[in-house]
């Protein structure tokens, strides 16, 4: 309630916002939750991009889980206010490699040959998508693990066996 209250009365100072934000994640009420981050976004803070794609990336991460269209234009959001947050480059790739990863299994479980070879070839392009994410995502932060593992599978579908080894190694030493 006290932060509520501070963010009632302070709709502008980001520190009663930001921790009402957690406090209704924390316990899991969403609605809440976005309700709020919709406020900030709406209010500001101006000419501070960083955290503006702060909130768009909480904002995508909450609607991953009802609409990922919208979780999309998120993080879309988030990386184009800041082209260097890792972590929103990371939440996009990631949705792209779950999407290829489901492909390839839908892929897998064909057993027709010829129709299984014009499937895998489309598969390629699946990969190719969250590849430029994650690249950028390790490139900024190369010690999380998620983003060596991700980047470990797309290299290892895309066929770019000297980079899928780096990541291989990489993992194993981590």
């Amino acid at each position: 309630d006290l932060f509520k209250l501070g963010a009632q009365k302070f709709p502008q100072e980001p520190y009663y916002v930001r921790n009402l934000i957690n406090f209704y994640i924390n316990t899991n009420k969403m609605d809440e939750a976005l309700s709020w981050i919709n406020a900030a976004i709406a209010l500001g803070p101006k000419g501070d991009d960083v955290a503006l794609a702060v909130l768009w990336n909480v904002k995508g991460r909450i609607l991953e889980t009802t609409n990922m269209e919208e979780a999309k234009k998120c993080y879309q959001q988030s990386i184009d206010l800041n082209p260097n947050f890792a972590e929103a480059l990371g939440n996009m790739g990631r949705i792209y490699y779950n999407k290829a990863v489901e492909d390839l299994a839908r892929i897998n479980a064909i057993r027709d040959d010829k129709k299984y070879k014009i499937e895998k070839a489309k598969l390629k392009t699946s990969f190719q998508t969250p590849l430029p994410y994650f690249e950028k995502a390790y490139q900024l932060n190369p010690d999380e693990r998620d983003y060596v593992i991700a980047l470990r599978g797309i290299y290892y579908n895309l066929e770019m066996d000297a980079k899928y080894q780096e990541m291989d190694k990489k993992l194993k030493s981590m």
